[in-house]
Order: structure tokens, then C-alpha cells, then sequence
């Protein structure tokens, strides 16, 4: 007996959805009195509205991106054992880690760049805007990583800034993700190309 539209939790989570959008509109609409209570009745593994992840395995992945021209690139690597496993990851084709994050104090950000040096990876970054907490474009990242970014898809600058920005739109590509977290504004789509 718990309504709530797709597109509540879209507003709640700032485009992203997760469990945590998905407690808090629960709560903002008084379905529970905590956000926790949300999770402990509801989005638990074993409650009623927990769905299981699906996994793919990293080889598995990195394969499929590479195949449709885009580039693999391991986020969040301060929540991972990025220093254990990056060397497999790398032996599997991965292309970039990101460096710049939300989250990553500037020890973080200058561990994460050194290895981006030391395996040759390109440098990344995003807020991990999932709502409310962190904006979308709280974290930026210096624009000569995007421009090695563009080299290494070979796509020309120009037909990336007219691309109609809305994930939904689809033009002959289908757009896989949008980073809109780029200093100057700048938008980075990454297409899959057919």
C-alpha cells in the first residue's frame, strides 16, 4: 500500500536512482518515520522491496565497453581495493580510474592520480551526484582530462557540443552515460558507436 511515482523518485534522487532515494521519498511522503525504517522494513536484502544486483565480471565488462568505442574506467576507487586490483584490471583493458571525486581528499586525489601515471590510465572525475547530499557538479575536474578524454574516442569536439543533452533523446547513438561534472560547464557524452 506504498505509492510512489518513478518520477517522485527521480526528483528525490536528482536523476539517480538508488535505495536511498527510494527510503527518503518513503519518508518525505510519511510511509516510515525514519529513513532507516525504510530500510530495515522495505529495501533490506530479504525485505519486500529489495531487488538483487546483477554482476558481470570486470573482464566481462571492460570487453563490452571497448567494443562499442567507449572507455572503460574504474569509478569510486576509494570504495574498492583500486590498489589490488587495478593491475588485473588493467591486463583486462581498462583505459581510465577516476581521480577527482566527492569524496577523495586531496591525499586521495594524489594517490589515485599516481597511479593513473603509473598505469597509464586516463584521469576521470564525478561528484557521484545521487541526490540531495552532493550536487551534480560539485566536483570539477582540470579540462585537459577531457581533451584526452575526446583523443582517446576520436570523436570531434564540435559534434559533442551539439549533442542534444537529455539521456532520453536518442540520435542515431544510444547515449550509455552523461558526465555534466566537467569545469566550464562542459558536457562530456559517452556514446556507444555502432
Amino acid at each position: 500500500n506504498i505509492n510512489i511515482s518513478y518520477n517522485v523518485i527521480l526528483i528525490v534522487g536528482g536523476g539517480a536512482v538508488g535505495r536511498p532515494h527510494i527510503a527518503q521519498a518513503m519518508f518525505d511522503r510519511g510511509y516510515v518515520r525514519t529513513v532507516q525504517e525504510a530500510f530495515e522494513k522495505y529495501l533490506n536484502t530479504s525485505r519486500p522491496a529489495y531487488v538483487r544486483k546483477y554482476s558481470l565480471p570486470s573482464a566481462e565488462a571492460i570487453r563490452m565497453i571497448r567494443r562499442v568505442g567507449g572507455i572503460p574506467a574504474l569509478a569510486h576507487p576509494v570504495f574498492t581495493r583500486a590498489d589490488e586490483i587495478l593491475p588485473e584490471l588493467v591486463e583486462q583493458g581498462l583505459q581510465g580510474i577516476e581521480v577527482y571525486h566527492s569524496r577523495h581528499d586531496v591525499a586521495a586525489t594524489k594517490h589515485y592520480e599516481q597511479l593513473a601515471r603509473k598505469y597509464d590510465l586516463l584521469i576521470t572525475g564525478g561528484s557521484d551526484a545521487h541526490g540531495r547530499e552532493v550536487p551534480v557538479g560539485a566536483v570539477q575536474i582540470p579540462y585537459e582530462f577531457v581533451e584526452k578524454l575526446r583523443e582517446r574516442l576520436a570523436v570531434p569536439g564540435r559534434e559533442l557540443e551539439n549533442m542534444h543533452l537529455n539521456p532520453g533523446v536518442r540520435r542515431g547513438r544510444r547515449i550509455v552515460s552523461q558526465n555534466s561534472n566537467i569545469a566550464g560547464d562542459e558536457k562530456l557524452l559517452w556514446e556507444e558507436y555502432r
